[in-house]
This record gives C-alpha cells, structure tokens and sequence, in this order.
C-alpha cells in the first residue's frame, strides 16, 4: 500500500486510531550509505520483517526512508507494507515511525531516534556502523540481525 500525498492526513488518522493492528516503523537509510558500501541489505530487512510476522498478529509496517522509489519498488508485493508519502517531511516520518509499537532500523541517528521514540522491540543492522563498539552506539536493550542470521531477543543474544 502506498500513500500519496492525498491521503496524508488519512494516514496519519489511520496510524494513531487502529487498535487492532500491531504497527512496526521501518527506517531506511540508502542515498549516502549505498557509495560507500554502508547500506543495509535486502535480507537484513527481509529477515527483521520476517521476526515481526512471526512473533506478532496482523504485523503492518510504515516505511521511511531517503529513498523512497526504491523501498517502492522493494516492497510492491507487500500489502502490509506501507511507504511514507513523498508530501512528508522529516518531521513527518520520524513522527510515523515513533507512533508505531516496534521498531527496525538501518544505520544513522534519524533511525536510532525513532527506535528510542518507539520504545518497543528494535532490531538493528549488526553490521553498522563499523569501527563502533555496540555498547557505543545501540541501545542496550535493542537486538542484533544480520541478513543471514535469524532474530536473537535481547537477553539471548552475546557478542
């Protein structure tokens, strides 16, 4: 599902009203990180939306991200994938993202924040950021996922 610029105040409504859906706010960061090989991958993302689908009923997820034609194109297949609309400003995709209960999150501090905000379970980039030590950068009670690795809860998961 995509939203243009139309439905922007529907979206919102429909955001902060559903009782019944459990929202989880997904923040990727592509355009300066792509060059310079610091992008999280496809699978990462796949494998985080997979955790949420299974341990979660009727899981949707709002997309932000600086490249929104391709999360677009990512995830046409996905009805209950959600990219925010173009018309958003900043403010409004880190106010998206931090309404929704969980939370999965690529390199950056824009990401960090709405994580922090969501204050739910985050999943973050185990391979971001390099030559940072992870009790430097993540919150302690956040948990690792590589593409290729499945979801580990907080407490189970040692570096």
């Amino acid at each position: 599902m995509f939203v243009d610029s139309e439905n922007h105040q529907l979206f919102k409504k429909q955001l902060t009203q559903s009782n019944w859906t459990t929202w989880v706010g997904i923040h990727i960061r592509r355009k300066d990180f792509v060059p310079l090989n610091f992008s999280s991958s496809d699978q990462y993302l796949f494998a985080a939306i997979d955790y949420y689908t299974s341990h979660y009923s009727n899981v949707h997820f709002i997309v932000a991200s600086d490249d929104k034609s391709y999360c677009k194109n990512l995830f046409r297949h996905w009805s209950n994938i959600t990219v925010t609309p173009q018309s958003f400003s900043i403010g409004d995709d880190l106010i998206a993202l931090s309404l929704c209960e969980h939370s999965i999150i690529t390199g950056g501090t824009f990401g960090w924040w709405t994580g922090y905000l969501a204050n739910g379970e985050v999943i973050h980039d185990k391979l971001y950021p390099s030559g940072c030590e992870r009790r430097e950068y993540y919150y302690p009670p956040w948990f690792l996922i590589d593409g290729d690795v499945r979801a580990h809860k907080n407490g189970n998961y040692t570096l």
